[in-house]
């Protein structure tokens, strides 16, 4: 069997998460973050509830294709307006528990997709 590294360009690599802080380059965020194809900005949101229409119109600017939304160490639901909303935008959108999010953030950025990310902590 043949082994081959696959390697990207991406800049923001998750390094750790516990419920509380993420870790991502090297640097330890303790506040949700948004990562958009390879920009990194902390997010002014706490919780997914606070999730509005007109904070998602912000990164559908960046026509991705994709949204993981990780909700906090539960899963919590998105609002099933917003669902709508994303759909109708033509953007999926996968909610799972942050811990979840970041294995499929890894796995994404490998597959070197473009997406985008928000990662809440509490």
């Amino acid at each position: 069997m043949q082994i081959v590294e696959i390697t990207n360009n991406c800049n923001q690599v998750i390094t750790a998460y516990n419920p509380g802080s993420i870790w991502v380059s090297g640097q330890e965020y303790t506040q949700s973050i948004i990562i958009q194809n390879d920009k990194l900005t902390v997010c002014p949101l706490k919780h997914i509830q606070e999730i509005n229409p007109a904070y998602i119109k912000e990164i559908l600017q960046l026509k991705n294709q994709l949204l993981i939304i990780g909700s906090g160490p539960k899963f919590l639901p998105l609002d099933s307006t917003l669902i709508s909303y994303l759909n109708h935008n033509k953007v999926g959108v996968e909610v799972m528990d942050t811990y979840a999010a970041c294995r499929t953030y890894t796995v994404l950025v490998a597959e070197q997709r473009n997406f985008s990310a928000i990662f809440f902590l509490n």
